[in-house]
């Protein structure tokens, strides 16, 4: 596995880019996890423990914002908390579109799940609640077993993990 370097402190830290402008964090798209509140909470938690390398979307709500969800693998992100605070870059690893019913226990276990029935069971109730619902506006959705489905794998940068030759620092 490999895991984010992390900047050693003092005179023998590791080299960082000294040459390059400084990562530009502010203008990466935002990568928002669950519903602000208790649930963002748990997943950013996750997160933050290296336990959540994947999540899951509506192909429904790329669509909606014009966006191909498959020409993002490669690609940075910043993770926010509830409170739009920076908590995190993630850099997504791998893209795949699939139907509700063919998700399996392996995509599951990366977002912290031991079955996929727990997987379907929290996704369901995420993506039928009212709230998920208001927030994805007309037309409404049908989730079924053909519903696509979007899994991303991807690497999380903490405070003070090196990406793209930078120390990442929120408060630089």
């Amino acid at each position: 596995m490999d895991l984010p370097h992390r900047a050693p402190a003092g005179e023998d830290a590791a080299p960082v880019a000294q040459d390059k402008p400084p990562f530009a964090w502010r203008e990466l798209p935002r990568a928002e996890f669950g519903l602000p509140g208790e649930l963002r909470d748990i997943l950013l938690t996750a997160l933050m423990a290296g336990t959540k390398t994947g999540t899951s979307s509506l192909l429904a709500e790329f669509e909606r914002e014009g966006r191909d969800p498959l020409a993002e693998r490669g690609g940075y992100e910043l993770v926010v908390d509830s409170d739009e605070a920076p908590v995190a870059i993630m850099r997504i690893a791998r893209v795949q579109v699939l139907p509700f019913a063919q998700v399996d226990v392996a995509h599951a276990e990366t977002e912290g799940f031991p079955t996929i029935e727990q997987w379907r069971d929290a996704h369901l109730a995420l993506w039928t609640s009212r709230v998920f619902l208001d927030l994805l506006g007309e037309p409404p959705i049908m989730l079924d077993g053909d519903t696509a489905v979007v899994l991303t794998r991807f690497r999380a940068y903490r405070p003070g993990d090196i990406v793209a030759g930078h120390v990442i620092d929120f408060d630089a």
